[in-house]
């Protein structure tokens, strides 16, 4: 009997980063997946499968070299965002990115990618450039709550152009859209977050895999949910 995938519980230790000085700023993150345990099958740092996620995000802002233009408040600054799993394949974004002045307390960055495959066990798209990413972000800070700063914040992101598209059960775009609602304080953190995906890693869904373990049916569209608590240094 065929089985059906499904997306496990996971629980994981993230180390989040920011540093700005003059033009230049730099955000990062590592995530150590199933750091805690955790149900399903999926593998991480505590059995065997990556033990690492790490996404690095350098920033030369051209507005702040230049003064800014118009409405775009960052005036086309340049980006540059690194993304690898440590134990599989790398994967270069470059673009550019503005920060839209909305007239209202409202951070709306767009970014738009060109992406680049390193390694990807011979799949068509490896070592060349590979399609393209637009994101965008949103920041919404609402109201004080319970002595803290509640705020609204997250990204979609859509990548298309893929030559992983002419594989079977494979896609050439996806999309990933994330919605965090969160509680600050000056140094705890407490968020809920929900993500919609659809052809999530471009793997197209209902496709049948079977990766030595028997026959199942990806799901690569749908939802999840995670919760956060945080601590600011």
């Amino acid at each position: 009997m065929a089985r059906q995938s499904r997306f496990p519980v996971l629980l994981t230790q993230e180390y989040e980063t920011f540093a700005r000085k003059g033009a230049f700023d730099f955000y990062g993150y590592t995530d150590a997946l199933r750091f805690f345990g955790g149900g399903g099958n999926a593998r991480g740092i505590r059995n065997h499968g990556s033990p690492l996620f790490m996404e690095i995000e350098p920033r030369l802002s051209f507005d702040k070299l230049t003064g800014a233009l118009g409405r775009l408040k960052s005036g086309a600054s340049l980006t540059t965002t690194f993304m690898t799993w440590v134990v599989t394949a790398p994967i270069w974004y470059m673009g550019l990115d503005t920060d839209i002045v909305t007239g209202l307390p409202v951070g709306l960055p767009v970014n738009v990618y060109a992406k680049y495959q390193w390694e990807n066990y011979g799949a068509a798209n490896e070592v060349s450039w590979d399609g393209y990413r637009l994101k965008v972000k949103y920041v919404v800070p609402m109201s004080d709550l319970w002595g803290g700063k509640l705020s609204y914040a997250g990204f979609t992101n859509v990548d298309r152009g893929s030559d992983l598209g002419v594989l079977p059960n494979r896609t050439s775009y996806s999309i990933a859209s994330s919605h965090i609602l969160s509680l600050n304080y000056s140094h705890w953190r407490y968020a809920f977050a929900a993500r919609y995906f659809h052809n999530g890693g471009q793997w197209e869904d209902g496709a049948g895999l079977n990766v030595g373990k028997g026959d199942f049916n990806m799901k690569s569209t749908g939802q999840g949910y995670y919760r956060v608590a945080g601590y600011n240094f």
